[in-house]
């Protein structure tokens, strides 16, 4: 074995690969003159080594057991020699490519602050495990690093702890910053929880050369001029080592300034400046889940995430007609999928849509207009861009007709796949339906994108049209809703029709609300009756759908039909459900009224000769029609994925028959090419065992994230530290409007629609999202109170058109209020208040 300790003074740059991009920086200080704490570098090949010993046992600690005794001797004098540390120990990862120019890995590897000397051997292991988690492997797909684990080194450095009066961070060419100024923020004490973000900490500018530090609050019981001085010279001469920016981490013990460590401002760390800043920059890059989580669970799947990296986003918009910009579109954050704002707002700016409009329509608010770029002006933008503009306007033309072709090929090809048994298939098969699914999805996605695309270009010709006075948001919640609806309404309506027939027949109603077996034998319980071949028939209409029903790990409706059989009986109990014909002519009179009201904001003028209100009113015509085409989208584009499922299923009891698998749904924690390999005799599977273990771990954690809306990219290496998001003020709250109506009632928290146990008729729903799977559930509400959506998001879409008084975007608003709370909701004024009780 090589030295297995390394000090600092004996590394140089020529040890990267040995001692990582961590240990090389802090040696680098150190060769500076620059005071660090004392520390050694544990070196890559030292942790190979052992694993080559028992190369089948991925356990940290029981390959911590493994050390031989020399090497444990050599341990206990390399800690001898650091000397003493009443505050123990950091044991801190240093990968080969950590704190470079291309990758920080920041808050993606761990590090164990304060490990007490008998702890150090298992805290090495457990640091240099990290490079392999989930977590890490995703990070490095994502900068395009190699997974193969053969090729990732790490080292781990073992560091005297301080004991800092003040602790800070340090950038030394921050964005934004007046001349090019040094950044520094200062906390009292450790610094652990402000680089978790945890603790706010006084901001200041000083300047590169002489002068006195400007900022948020004056330095005075922190940092004396002495001190500021001293972090100056240190962090110029270590910018002046580098010859690039850089993130500083330093501390103050008693008057000696340490550096802890010092990376390049580059890459994913490029807006490190602003992370915990009040300003935000608008190149610190915004990443939304606002549309996706809507369409997937909280936490997707790997299968579903696997699917998703493989999309050519590119092509895509080709596809619909324009160029995207070089940049990441989609991402997958502490496991959730993230759309870039900015990047979509670079592709609006050319159409003439700034991307805070849209992104209000999408459910985000004064948080993304802050970093949004000057307004944009449509018609300037045609006589910059003309051609976009015309390509875009000829495939917006085509694309009804091409819709239509798409669902006759999605039909065409769903009475195919109905006839194939998966148990008769072979492996090849099964491999060739996989790789359907994914070629389905691709289409599928474009689909909805220009769906979307669609409705967005639709929204802002009505928005053009309307007087300065009126707004929008206002005459769309109120006119959209009334007439034909589409085909995610009509499958709540026909619920609503199937509660009412199991009204008429006692023996069903009975049986519905008694719930017996979990719903297992409901064919032979109903037989005889009315409503069996009248749910039979949904089943065949609507079964296809599920909640959250795009990521292939969840069950379809025509798989677990007990959902809506106990959502069925909930709405038949009660006499006062509403019936579609009622709600529809409710809706007449609201959208009459709002027409009314929008009159008043016309010159006198444009009332006696009509123009603008015959434009406004073909205008809504063709948002409805585009609001229906894309919700048709939806609802066609699930078949084939529905029926591709099948043969999924198959594939997870093939996998567990050969005791690859614990359960056939484990499935889902295994990414596509790993499935593929196995099918197609490329790998054995034995490590899947191994690989689910760790990807459930993964996700355990991942889960007690509370992951924002809204997200910049200065804040990602934070996440793991965030704490949930409550909402401004106690009693009184307010959210976006976006369906018309004033109600008082009884709150009932929900996660997601499969909780409908707990909602009684007449409750009002507060929930995180709204996606057609809540469908069923609007039967029973008298209204909705939404974490997140905006005005053109699915739900808000079918909420309004069901005609519940309905508010969005209030973040932390499931956490604000509590289950059998009372509250009046406004959904015309975006109020929500809660009532004494």
């Amino acid at each position: 074995m090589k030295r297995p300790f390394l000090f600092l003074e004996e590394i140089g740059e020529q040890d990267l690969d040995e001692a990582g991009g961590k240990g090389v920086g802090l040696a680098r200080l150190a060769a500076l003159g620059i005071a660090v704490p004392r520390a050694f570098v544990t070196p890559a090949s030292f942790f190979e080594e052992i694993r080559s010993r028992s190369p089948d046992d991925p356990e940290p600690e029981r390959l911590a057991r493994q050390v031989p005794a020399p090497v444990r001797e050599a341990l206990e004098a390399s800690l001898d020699a650091l000397g003493a540390a009443p505050e123990g120990f950091a044991v801190r990862s240093s990968a080969v490519q950590e704190d470079s120019a291309t990758a920080s890995f920041a808050g993606i590897h761990e590090s164990f602050l304060r490990v007490a000397r008998g702890d150090v051997l298992p805290a090495l292991f457990r640091c240099w495990a990290s490079a392999f988690t989930e977590r890490a492997l995703l990070y490095r797909r994502d900068r395009a690093l190699s997974t193969d684990p053969s090729a990732i080194r790490m080292a781990v450095i073992v560091q005297i702890m301080l004991r800092p009066s003040v602790s800070g961070i340090l950038f030394t060419r921050a964005a934004g910053s007046p001349g090019g100024d040094l950044v520094v923020e200062a906390v009292a004490g450790s610094g652990e929880r402000l680089a978790q973000g945890r603790d706010r900490p006084e901001r200041l500018r000083l300047p590169r050369g002489s002068g006195s530090p400007a900022g948020d609050r004056t330095a005075s019981g922190l940092l004396s001029s002495g001190a500021l001085e001293e972090i100056r010279r240190a962090a110029l001469a270590a910018e002046s080592a580098w010859r690039v920016p850089l993130d500083i981490e330093w501390a103050l013990e008693g008057e000696r300034l340490h550096l802890l460590q010092a990376r390049p401002v580059v890459g994913d760390s490029a807006a490190a400046a602003t992370r915990r800043s009040a300003t935000p920059l608008a190149e610190d890059t915004l990443w939304t889940r606002a549309n996706m989580r809507e369409l997937l669970p909280d936490l997707p799947s790997e299968l579903f995430l696997s699917l998703l990296e493989r999309v050519d986003w590119r092509e895509c918009y080709r596809r619909l007609g324009t160029e995207m910009p070089e940049g990441t579109l989609v991402r997958a954050i502490e496991g959730r999928p993230y759309f870039n704002l900015s990047l979509i707002g670079a592709m609006m700016a050319k159409f003439g849509l700034s991307y805070d409009r849209f992104a209000r329509w999408i459910g985000h608010g004064e948080e993304v207009a802050e970093a949004a770029e000057p307004a944009a002006r449509p018609f300037r933008a045609l006589l910059l861009h003309p051609a976009a503009h015309l390509r875009a306007f000829l495939r917006q033309r085509r694309m009804p007709a091409e819709a239509r072709r798409f669902f006759d090929r999605v039909h065409a090809r769903t009475r195919q796949l109905s006839a194939e048994d998966p148990a008769a298939a072979t492996d090849a098969r099964i491999l060739e339906a996989c790789r359907e699914l994914e070629a389905s999805s691709r289409d599928f996605i474009y689909f909805l994108m220009a769906g979307f695309n669609r409705v967005t270009s639709k929204m802002l010709a009505l928005e053009l049209l309307l007087p300065r006075r009126a707004s929008g948001a206002r005459l769309v919640n109120a006119v959209v809703p009334a007439g034909e609806k589409n085909i995610s309404v009509r499958q709540g309506l026909d619920l609503l029709r199937l509660a009412q027939l199991s009204r008429r027949e006692g023996r069903t109603l009975q049986y519905l609300l008694e719930g017996k077996d979990d719903f297992r034998g409901y064919e032979k319980e109903l037989e005889g009756t009315f409503f069996l071949p009248a749910f039979q028939d949904y089943l065949r209409r609507y079964g296809h759908r599920g909640i959250q029903e795009t990521d292939p790990a969840m069950p379809l409706y025509r798989d677990a039909p007990g959902f809506l059989l106990k959502t069925i009986g909930a709405a038949g109990e009660d006499p006062r459900s509403p019936d579609p014909e009622t709600l529809a002519r409710r809706q007449e009179e609201t959208a009459a009224r709002a027409w009314r009201d929008l009159r008043r904001d016309l010159s006198p003028a444009e009332r006696l000769v009509p123009v603008r209100s015959l434009l406004l009113r073909a205008a809504v015509r063709d948002l409805k029609e585009a609001i229906a085409l894309r919700e048709r989208i939806r609802f066609e584009g699930m078949r084939v994925a529905a029926e591709l499922r099948r043969f999924l299923r198959e594939a997870g009891r093939r996998l567990r028959a050969r005791d690859l698998l614990g359960d056939s749904t484990d499935l889902f924690l295994l990414r596509l090419e790993e499935i593929e390999a196995v099918l197609s005799g490329r790998a054995d599977g034995t490590q899947f065992p191994d690989i689910i273990r760790r990807r459930r771990e993964e996700r355990s954690r991942r889960e007690a994230i509370p992951m924002p809306n809204l997200l910049r990219e200065s804040e990602i290496g934070n996440l793991a530290a965030r704490q949930p998001l409550h909402p401004a003020g106690r009693g009184t709250f307010q959210g976006l409007p976006v369906g018309p109506g004033r109600i008082e009632g009884r709150v009932v928290v929900l996660e997601g629609p499969h909780q409908v146990d707990r909602v009684r008729r007449g409750d009002i729903l507060v929930a995180p999202a709204l996606d057609p799977s809540w469908i069923p559930l609007f039967t029973l509400a008298s209204g909705l109170v939404v974490e997140m959506g905006g005005t053109l998001s699915h739900g808000s879409i079918i909420a309004r058109e069901y005609g519940l008084p309905t508010v969005v975007n209030l973040p932390g608003i499931t956490r604000a209020l509590k289950s059998g709370d009372r509250i009046l909701l406004d959904g015309s004024t975006g109020l929500v208040r809660r009532l004494e009780t």
